[in-house]
């Protein structure tokens, strides 16, 4: 029959099968909770705790659910304890959770700070002195209080342990170290002594780490020029929370040379050149330099210079030349070289006297004789001059960055009768500008002035005046031969260099 059997069809769609109702009838039901009551809560409103729940009164007894609530309470970091009781009776379940307090914040107290006043430091927290403490706030303020002092430049500093209150009247103890120097040890250095590289840093032990401090003396040992590389490790010290610094040095393979050679041109015959060049002698960082040339004109030349004459970058410096021969240069007016036979011997002493790394004066006095032979004139000349610069460039051999200027002005002293009377004015100014990596603008100004009573007399100030023309004026002119001269000067370039190494650029 068609009606009976789609009757039984829609029967059995409709019905539950037997194992199903078996099943739930096995199935355990879980109680519904009665009552939720929250004791040992003072100063925290009940209403405050029962939102950071998920329970309430009606729903089924769950331990996971009861375990999460208790976490969620915990993790306001108010609370010394929290944990969770049940009680059954016949017909009621009760939760109950039992509150610890944590006690009210009666101080604050920070151990191992020097560096800010304490004050300070407790304006950037979270806690708050009269508030309940608050073990979150206080990771909160672990983080603004090394936030600080990183930002500051401190970049070794930490919070190393926190104290938390127990009692009523016991403090929030803050322990910080500020991340201090212990010692300072210098390896890879075969040739240089350690006192060398060790005196051109003003961090000493017991000082504070700070990072532009470090970036500072890590670059005026490099403008040595002695060193390659630099790498600064920290290593934990003896004591608790301070740091010893390990400077990792790799040296040039020499800091001299030896050169000899010779050359012969058109104008200036054969000539023989013989150089020695020494920097860092014996790992001490002095210089000396011996530098002879033969031929039309002869010159002796003998230099000594020490950085460190006496304390705190007190230099001195020490030349002595003598030159004989045949002196050329050349006029643009009439397109010639001419030559005379002169006769110079002198000596210079120089002085260095810093204000600082970046800010230095210099007192040089200089005595010459000079002889021109064609003209049967002598003279002499006995100066003074007072010098001073300031170079921030960055490497000072190689900059990428930053500045040189300098002012110097020379005055003569009528000493002798035929002592010559002159005053010099020198102002050079120097900016490194940053473009891409490794390139930089290089703009240079020079400015001159020789100012003399007797300034007209060529044969006795062709040999004073400015010069342009030659490696250190205008590139691709012999250094003899300048194609202009005369008591002004005034000189401009500007320069994109590229960096390919570290003692090559273009």
């Amino acid at each position: 029959d068609v009606c009976s059997s789609d009757l039984i069809l829609d029967t059995l769609k409709t019905a539950p099968s037997t194992a199903n109702q078996t099943e739930e009838k096995q199935k355990p039901k879980k109680d519904p909770i009665s009552e939720i009551i929250i004791t040992g809560n003072k100063q925290i409103p009940t209403k405050f705790i029962q939102n950071e729940m998920s329970l309430e009164v009606g729903d089924p007894l769950n331990p996971y659910r009861i375990n999460r609530d208790v976490r969620n309470i915990q993790s306001t970091g108010i609370f010394a304890s929290v944990r969770s009781e049940i009680k059954k009776e016949p017909g009621k379940i009760t939760l109950i959770i039992h509150i610890k307090e944590n006690p009210i914040l009666k101080s604050i107290k920070f151990e191992g700070v020097t560096l800010y006043d304490k004050k300070e430091l407790a304006k950037i927290m979270v806690s708050k002195e009269g508030e309940v403490f608050n073990l979150s706030n206080v990771r909160k303020d672990i983080q603004a209080i090394e936030s600080k002092y990183h930002d500051d430049g401190y970049f070794q500093a930490k919070v190393f342990n926190v104290q938390s209150p127990e009692a009523l009247d016991d403090p929030l103890i803050i322990n910080v170290g500020e991340g201090v120097l212990e010692t300072i040890n210098v390896t890879g250095n075969t040739k240089t002594q350690d006192y060398v590289i060790l005196r051109e840093l003003d961090l000493k032990p017991g000082d504070i780490l700070e990072r532009d401090q470090l970036s500072q003396n890590l670059r005026r040992v490099y403008n040595l020029n002695y060193f390659t590389s630099l790498n600064p490790m920290f290593l934990p010290g003896e004591k608790p929370n301070a740091y010893q610094l390990k400077l990792d040095i790799t040296e040039r393979e020499t800091n001299g040379s030896f050169t000899f050679g010779g050359g012969y041109s058109p104008t200036s015959g054969f000539s023989i050149f013989s150089d020695l060049f020494w920097d860092n002698l014996f790992g001490t960082g002095q210089l000396i330099m011996l530098k002879g040339q033969f031929g039309r004109n002869t010159t002796y030349q003998f230099k000594y210079h020490n950085p460190w004459m006496w304390d705190k970058r007190k230099s001195l410096t020490l030349r002595t030349w003598l030159t004989y021969g045949e002196l050329g240069s050349y006029n643009p007016i009439v397109n010639s070289i001419s030559f005379r036979n002169e006769k110079r011997k002198g000596v210079d002493v120089a002085l260095g006297w810093p204000f600082s790394y970046d800010l230095t004066t210099s007192h040089k006095l200089k005595y010459e004789s000079v002889e021109v032979e064609d003209t049967d004139t002598d003279y002499r000349i006995h100066s003074y001059t007072f010098g001073i610069a300031e170079d921030t460039r960055d490497v000072r051999f190689n900059p990428s960055e930053g500045h040189y200027y300098s002012y110097a002005i020379e005055q003569s002293i009528k000493w002798l009768e035929n002592s010559l009377l002159f005053t010099r004015h020198d102002l050079i100014l120097k900016e490194f500008i940053p473009t891409f990596e490794d390139q930089t603008i290089a703009i240079r100004g020079e400015f001159g002035y020789l100012s003399s009573p007797e300034i007209s007399n060529s044969d006795i100030f062709r040999s004073e005046w400015y010069i342009i023309g030659g490696g250190s004026t205008v590139r691709g002119y012999d250094d003899q031969y300048p194609f202009s001269f005369g008591n002004k000067r005034v000189l401009g370039s500007i320069e994109y260099r590229f960096l390919f190494t570290d003692t090559f650029q273009t």
